[in-house]
């Protein structure tokens, strides 16, 4: 199963930025965004949680084709 069950969504100010996390409560799995704090949280929440899916369907073919990543010749 590559998406993720339950999200957590944790808010960092830094400086004049704000870095979002999404890390998948069932396997650890974390993602990190920087975005602009004019934007609402649900937005930020929602592009976090995409990217963390994005990269778990992503991991979860690559490991499904082997591991291997490129183009064999």
């Amino acid at each position: 199963m590559s998406k993720p069950d339950r999200i957590i969504i944790e808010f960092v100010k830094v400086g004049h930025l704000v870095k979002v996390n999404a890390i998948c409560e069932r396997t650890g799995r974390e993602v990190s965004m920087v975005g602009d704090p004019r934007v609402s949280k649900a937005e930020l929440e929602r592009l976090a949680a995409k990217k963390l899916r994005y990269v778990m369907e992503k991991e979860a073919a690559a490991k499904h084709q082997g591991g291997r990543r490129g183009i064999t010749i």
